[in-house]
């Protein structure tokens, strides 16, 4: 369970770095559930670290990691961050290649609070990849104020600040292997500097669909994405309350099911 000085931390800065949440028992497992699932959707073939790759969903893939979505880690901290009947959105596992350019999302921004869960299977720093973001990134008129650093996802040399996305002030969340890093998609956040093909593994949630206006943006997203807000059936069916408790809502709006 979160302390309320950390809730206020992320409700201020938009972020936590939680330092050795997951054993390193969990991490070895973790990393290889990972390797494993990320080999089977490129059909055994070597990782050729020309463009990253991306599995979703991964963790109802795997029974044997499909626990922690239930586990208090996770499940206690998304509910401390976003109240009780948040949905699971997606999780992911990625072999990451290049840098990733500064940005925010806007998708749910005044209507749909949302919490990101990462966790990197190798140490990454500064400079070799860990994840930088801008505190109070997401309040206004902050947010807006840098919207223009979109710009360099389409020219990397692009320099609206007139700095290059490498040198704009940031926090570096640097992490070992079961650290988990809790942020909102809004803050504006990116990675540069790491090898071709540095695992990592994330998971998303959203608060309860309680209002018109949230259910209207989750319809959005699901017609506009192929994977986002489709519910897994091992966790519909299961005799799990918090698995049903997450993905149901879902369910009930009409959502189609992933059949792992």
């Amino acid at each position: 369970m979160l302390t309320a000085d950390q809730i206020a931390h992320f409700e201020v800065f938009g972020f936590l770095l939680l330092p050795e949440i997951f054993t390193s028992e969990e991490v070895s497992l973790l990393r290889r559930e990972a390797t494993n699932v990320l080999d089977e959707q490129r059909g055994g073939r070597p990782f050729d670290g020309v463009k990253s790759q991306t599995v979703m969903p991964f963790f109802e893939r795997r029974p044997l990691i499909r626990s922690l979505l239930e586990d208090d880690r996770i499940y206690q901290t998304a509910e401390d961050l976003l109240g009780p009947g948040f949905v699971l959105v997606l999780t992911e596992a990625h072999l990451s290649v290049g840098d990733t350019q500064w940005h925010g999302d806007h998708r749910t921004r005044g209507v749909l609070p949302n919490v990101k869960m990462g966790i990197y299977l190798d140490p990454v720093t500064k400079d070799t990849g860990c994840l930088r973001v801008i505190p109070g990134s997401h309040r206004s008129p902050f947010f807006e104020s840098l919207g223009n650093m979109k710009q360099q996802y389409d020219d990397p040399a692009a320099m609206p600040l007139g700095l290059s996305g490498p040198e704009v002030p940031c926090v570096y969340l640097e992490s070992e292997p079961g650290d988990l890093i809790v942020f909102l998609e809004e803050i504006y956040h990116s990675a540069f500097g790491g090898r071709a093909g540095r695992p990592r593994i994330a998971l998303n949630f959203e608060a309860a669909p309680s209002t018109d206006a949230r259910v209207e943006v989750m319809k959005t997203e699901y017609t506009n994405t192929k994977y986002m807000y489709r519910p897994a059936s091992s966790l519909l069916e299961s005799d799990s309350r918090r698995f049903r408790d997450m993905t149901m809502p879902l369910h009930d709006l009409g959502f189609d099911t992933f059949d792992v």
